[in-house]
């Protein structure tokens, strides 16, 4: 599948539970991907982890500092332990860095969370509740989801 057809894919995916679904440019991609790095991914493996994201090779728990393990299938307002009533902002990220494909959206807390990762891909969330901002970053080879 080539980029225009994946990022036609998640589009569609995410428009269907998010209606004020809004697309990020590569630069505002990038500034996600790099401020992901900047505070979730330890600084020796930086390099790494760019070279890593959607590729060959699993990302795994080494690669980070300060996380909470959880499962693809576990709800994302409880092991965040958010309210139900909630407003979030989230923006997130497929691709990599050179080709990001990222979008952002708003909406209330119980709405449609657990439609966020809809490819089995590497990707990172950026999730604003009130004050607080949450990442999350799923290993697209296991399903595994590490909340920051």
């Amino acid at each position: 599948m080539n980029s225009n057809s994946i990022n036609k894919t998640i589009e569609n995916s995410l428009s269907s539970t998010w209606n004020n679904l809004l697309p990020l440019s590569k630069q505002e991609g990038q500034e996600l991907f790099q401020l992901f790095v900047s505070q979730c991914v330890k600084e020796e493996f930086y390099n790494k982890f760019l070279k890593s994201f959607n590729s060959s090779k699993k990302i795994g728990s080494r690669y980070f500092s300060k996380y909470t393990n959880a499962s693809k299938y576990d709800d994302i307002k409880t092991v965040l332990s958010m309210r139900e009533s909630s407003k979030i902002e989230i923006k997130v990220l497929w691709g990599g860095f050179d080709n990001p494909i990222a979008f952002r959206f708003s909406g209330n807390c119980s709405h449609g969370l657990d439609k966020i990762f809809i490819i089995e891909d590497d990707s990172i969330v950026m999730l604003k509740e009130n004050k607080k901002t949450h990442f999350l970053f799923m290993d697209g080879h296991t399903g595994q989801i590490y909340y920051f």
